[in-house]
């Protein structure tokens, strides 16, 4: 199960019920976990949440308005405080000026920390030639359209073995025990009754990789065409509607939930997950009922509007399903 941890979910500025920009991503069976995007405020959204500092190994960052990257900060400085441990590295990666910006941050504030800190800085030129591993998945990034240099990130996991069939073993007179591993490995082994059998005959064909895809800022929805092709998932900015960008005089350099929508639908998403929402919904549902109703308009697959402090869990399957933690319950 892959975990999806919303701990921001508005644009530009934060309002009384959304922090601006961060996403926890849990991956299974991993305690650590990885971040992307951290704005102001980011760390006190954690302390409300099942994440910890101390488990945190990547920050992904995908562009470097302050809406997205100043909490970093104080994560920096806190995850020494709370005395992570030297063995337990933290990678920062984003586009250009990254290294600037956590070097600066260290140097004028005086921040010594108590961890390895490893920065990976990639540009508009090298970004198709970079890629990074993480708890079984491969991470790339996609270049987006904004008024700055903003990148997505999509994620691809190794391939996974299929599952050994008990059941179909048992049936076939095959007794629990050591021999399960060998099969299990698609080994052939003898069996005491003198049958030769093979493992391939009792392990299923191997499930299909998950793929997901955050996006960062982006007024061009079809960036992402090429991405999108067998994932599962898009986690995309929505930051307004059609109606309310035709009322801004000039450029805005984000995506409507229709524009987002449409992409999603001609990819074949099954699952599209909207978020960074303008402060002129004024956290009010009905407001945000726009957003469902424009998406609706252009998207059949499984629509999400994300919140803060909700979990989206995406299965072995492909499946995703929305959890509301106890911790939310006084929200």
């Amino acid at each position: 199960m892959i975990e999806f941890h919303f701990l921001g979910t508005a644009a530009g500025v934060p309002t009384p019920k959304r922090n601006v920009t961060a996403l926890g991503i849990r991956f299974p069976q991993q305690r650590n976990w990885v971040l992307i995007d951290c704005g102001e405020g980011t760390q006190h959204q954690l302390m409300q949440s099942e994440l910890t500092l101390s488990r945190l190994n990547t920050i992904f960052l995908t562009h470097l308005h302050g809406d997205h990257c100043y909490g970093l900060p104080g994560i920096l400085a806190s995850r020494s405080l709370q005395g992570s441990g030297e063995e337990q590295t933290l990678t920062v990666i984003g586009p250009p000026g990254t290294k600037r910006l956590v070097e600066t941050i260290i140097e004028l504030t005086e921040l010594n920390l108590s961890y390895p800190l490893q920065l990976i800085e990639f540009s508009t030129e090298n970004w198709q030639r970079q890629h990074w591993d993480f708890s079984g998945f491969s991470v790339e990034p996609v270049e987006l359209s904004h008024s700055i240099p903003s990148f997505a990130y999509r994620f691809t996991e190794a391939p996974r073995p299929g599952r050994f069939d008990v059941a179909k073993a048992k049936a076939d007179g095959i007794p629990p025990g050591p021999i399960y591993q060998q099969l299990q490995q698609g080994k052939a082994v003898t069996l005491d009754d003198g049958r030769r059998v093979s493992g391939n005959h009792y392990i299923a064909a191997p499930p299909k990789p998950r793929q997901f895809v955050i996006g960062g800022d982006n007024d061009k929805p079809e960036c992402l065409k090429t991405s999108l092709v067998d994932c599962d998932l898009l986690v995309h900015e929505a930051t307004m509607t059609e109606e309310m960008r035709a009322a801004i005089q000039g450029h805005v350099s984000h995506s409507t939930a229709s524009g987002i929508a449409q992409i999603a639908e001609k990819a074949r998403l099954p699952n599209l997950v909207l978020t960074h929402f303008s402060a002129r919904f004024m956290d009010q549902q009905h407001a945000l009922q726009s957003v469902i109703d424009e998406a609706r308009q252009y998207f059949s697959g499984q629509l999400f509007l994300a919140n803060d402090f909700v979990q989206l869990h995406l299965d072995r399957e492909g499946k995703l399903t929305q959890h509301l933690p106890s911790y939310t319950a006084h929200k």
